[in-house]
């Protein structure tokens, strides 16, 4: 199945970017780190998108929308604040203003939207 395909597209591509995250942090690169997160949380909400619409987001609004539905629909506070850490990730990128402690809260909110995304992602397929 073609959504299948492209949810799957998405959940591998969040993978690749979690092994960069892994290494840019490492090296202490944290404008490179904190883009990578945005990438792993915009990759979980697009999966979410394509089995919600068929198609994934075309601006980080529909991004930033779908993250807040997900935190809507499953009543959790932290979800919400991870949408916004997110986008504070990405902004980073090009302002550097993020420390390594800064990266670390992200990182921690990001990968519980990710493994709550996952669950949302996996339930849904199995009803499919």
């Amino acid at each position: 199945m073609e959504l299948t395909r492209k949810v799957k597209e998405y959940l591998d591509r969040a993978y690749t970017f979690k092994v960069n995250f892994d290494e840019a942090i490492t090296k202490g690169d944290i404008e490179k780190a904190s883009e990578l997160l945005w990438g792993i949380f915009s990759c979980y909400m697009n999966a979410l998108r394509v089995l919600r619409t068929g198609q994934p987001a075309r601006s980080h609004g529909e991004i930033r929308e779908v993250g807040l539905d997900l935190a809507k629909a499953l009543g959790d506070e932290r979800l919400g604040k991870a949408v916004k850490l997110a986008e504070r990730c990405h902004s980073n990128f090009y302002h550097s203003f993020l420390d390594f402690e800064d990266i670390k809260e992200c990182y921690e909110a990001i990968m519980y939207a990710a493994r709550k995304a996952d669950e949302f992602i996996r339930k849904a397929m199995s009803r499919a």
